[in-house]
């Protein structure tokens, strides 16, 4: 028999996180820590038997207080800046204070460098929007 802790965002689609091999004996614990877990999340194991038998768990919803770690520096920006601790976003965009869309770009990595050189002068806001609480960061443009 194999235990498989699966975890989902909407609680409809699981992904399987990792393969626990049934140990010797009736009665058993087994331990899974989820490294990298979302905002919000569904848990479930899935067990399947040596003849092919599939049962699951019943399903756990967890929530975890998220901190919002992006930065930006240097802010004030004279022409580029960098932000980080971007690795649970997926896009950047960038308003001014009239609430128009003036930038937008996707995030791949845990850092991104921005070039503000064409920007007007003056503040912006740039929304992080992906796998955990938007966020919203003020920039100053020199």
């Amino acid at each position: 028999m194999a235990h498989y802790p699966e975890r989902s965002q909407d609680g409809k689609q699981f992904n399987t996180l990792q393969t626990l091999n049934a140990l010797n004996g009736e009665e058993q614990m087994y331990q899974y820590t989820d490294a990298s877990p979302r905002a919000n999340n569904y848990y479930r194991i899935r067990s399947e038997d040596q003849d092919g038998h599939i049962r699951y768990s019943a399903v756990q919803r967890l929530q975890f207080a998220t901190k919002n770690s992006a930065n930006i520096y240097p802010n004030p920006s004279y022409g580029t800046c960098t932000l980080s601790g971007l690795q649970n976003y997926n896009t950047l965009m960038v308003y001014d204070l009239s609430g128009r869309l003036v930038y937008t770009h996707p995030i791949a990595q845990d850092h991104l460098e921005l070039n503000t050189s064409a920007w007007t002068r003056g503040s912006y806001f740039i929304k992080l929007v992906g796998e955990q609480e938007p966020q919203s960061l003020r920039l100053e443009v020199e």
